[in-house]
């Protein structure tokens, strides 16, 4: 009886040490899968702000380009604050690379080709004010600032390129680990009936907290921050898709442009808390009243891009004087000093045909809501294709 009982007491002993082994083993690949997970949401995090940095620069170009064309100083008045933006997006690529110096190199790199791309911009906009047009175009056809701005196109995409293979890896390191975390959980199983609905649940929250973890760094990379409208590059991609697929179907869609009234008025009077509340009702208001197969894009500042399938210039033309007349009876009130005002838009539409390309359709649109405001804003305007 005492040799039975040793060895059911030895066996009890090597199932509990067996029991503790496999449940160390698997919290640290849980652990493991915690580290991967937030080195994946640091590299998608360095990607989110490289493209940023680049859609910011762009948009300084065409400010500068807005500026020359037509002389007009409105393409001026958040000029320098979008530089200083883009210089904030490189200081916290800084940061996010601080544990990877080949990375970090690259981003060490950026900051002296933006600094000479921004100062051809700025040296442009003084010719541009000092000599004229024609001496600026002379300026501008060298072709230098081209060469800077590729030079940061290139660096940028071989830091993303890299990011992404790291997250390849990653998640090939992940599924390595998820597998190996599945068999851990079938010896402990066998070994312990008693701690199976324990591991079951660990492991589900496991799965489930990582789940949300990527489906919120997916929201992070396609979705603007504050309005929760896609942002400028999946709008890009959407309307890239839209393209192709009326394209290949020889059918027509609409693209518009919505820019608010005086918003610059808002955040000066009222705060700029309340402006960002402006623009996520605004938001809001806008994906309440587009259809489901329609898309909403923050497309910069105060500018809303909606694309719309499958309708013609007559049905989107009405659809956007809906919006714009039910927002313009919506009473706003200011959280500071409880003042009421009132938020009008200008919006361009244009309608894409098949023989269209990407940057006509906006161009078009782009045109005609600057048409919209020269006619006193608050209206709606159709491009003429």
């Amino acid at each position: 009886m005492a040799k039975f009982e040793k060895r059911i007491l030895l066996f009890i002993l090597s199932i509990s040490l067996m029991l503790f082994l496999g449940v160390l083993a698997f919290l640290r690949n849980v652990k493991q899968s915690q580290q991967i997970t937030r080195y994946i949401a640091n590299s998608y995090e360095i990607i989110a702000e490289a493209q940023s940095l680049l859609s910011l620069l762009k948009e300084v170009e065409s400010m500068q380009r807005g500026y020359i064309i037509t002389g007009l100083n409105i393409y001026l008045e958040e000029y320098q604050d979008i530089i200083d933006n883009v210089n904030k997006h490189n200081d916290k690529l800084v940061v996010l690379t601080k544990n990877n110096s080949v990375q970090q190199d690259k981003v060490f790199l950026l900051k002296p080709l933006i600094n000479q791309r921004i100062s051809r911009l700025n040296e442009g906009i003084k010719i541009f004010k000092n000599q004229g047009f024609e001496i600026t175009k002379e300026f501008l056809s060298n072709g230098q600032g081209r060469s800077i701005m590729k030079k940061i196109q290139q660096n940028i995409h071989e830091l993303e390129q890299k990011e992404n293979d790291q997250i390849n890896n990653y998640e090939k390191t992940l599924i390595i680990i998820d597998n190996q975390t599945t068999f851990i959980l079938i010896f402990v199983t066998t070994i312990s009936l008693t701690f199976l609905c324990l591991i079951i649940f660990a492991n589900h929250r496991y799965i489930i907290s990582r789940d949300a973890l990527e489906f919120k760094l997916n929201e992070l990379v396609i979705k603007d921050e504050l309005t929760k409208l896609y942002n400028r590059r999946e709008m890009n991609r959407l309307l890239e898709a839209e393209i192709s697929r009326c394209q290949r179907n020889n059918q027509n869609f609409c693209f518009v442009l919505v820019d608010l009234d005086h918003f610059k008025s808002i955040n000066d009077n009222y705060g700029h808390l309340m402006g960002d509340k402006v623009l996520q009702d605004i938001a809001q208001i806008i994906l309440t009243e587009i259809r489901v197969v329609d898309s909403a894009a923050r497309f910069g500042g105060e500018e809303i891009a909606i694309i719309l399938p499958n309708i013609n210039a007559s049905q989107a033309f009405s659809l956007v004087e809906r919006i714009r007349k039910n927002l313009a009876k919506i009473q706003f009130i200011s959280t500071q000093s409880n003042d009421s005002f009132f938020v009008t838009f200008s919006a361009g539409i244009s309608e894409f045909k098949p023989e269209s390309i990407m940057t006509n359709i906006i161009d078009s649109a782009d045109k005609a809501l600057y048409q919209a405001k020269s006619q006193g804003r608050n209206c709606t305007i159709l491009a003429l294709n």
